[in-house]
């Protein structure tokens, strides 16, 4: 998984997040995913959004998903399947709400844990 390092560097700091986008299996540019924590906005204190990236082959069970604790976090990918396992992980982490997006056609199929988002109904 990349882009965690200054999610946790920050999470020791005690500060937190507005929200944690972990894009699975994508193919980003580096700075999509690199320069999250080099943001302006971060730099003032004004709340950041984390970006990370769960690369092809990476076991979902495996991923080391402490960094959001008690975060709200968005699972993007084009793999349902996938999708679903880090969410799953993400929920065992206790990870407090966990949102999912699968583009599906021309549709967007999305779960939500607290279920305000769930697409299709």
């Amino acid at each position: 998984m990349r882009g965690q390092e200054p999610l946790v560097a920050m999470r020791l700091r005690g500060q937190l997040p507005a929200s944690v986008t972990i894009d699975v299996d994508r193919a980003l540019p580096a700075w999509l995913w690199r320069d999250w924590a080099a943001d302006r906005e971060w730099a003032f204190q004004r709340p950041v959004h984390a970006r990370l990236v769960v690369e092809r082959g990476e076991a979902a069970q495996r991923l080391d998903l402490r960094c959001v604790i008690g975060l709200t976090v968005q699972v993007c990918g084009d793999d349902a399947e996938r999708v679903q396992a880090v969410a799953r992980a993400c929920q065992a982490a206790q990870a407090q709400r966990v949102i999912t997006a699968v583009p599906v056609g021309d549709d967007i199929h999305m779960t939500d844990t607290e279920g305000a988002l769930t697409w299709p109904r």
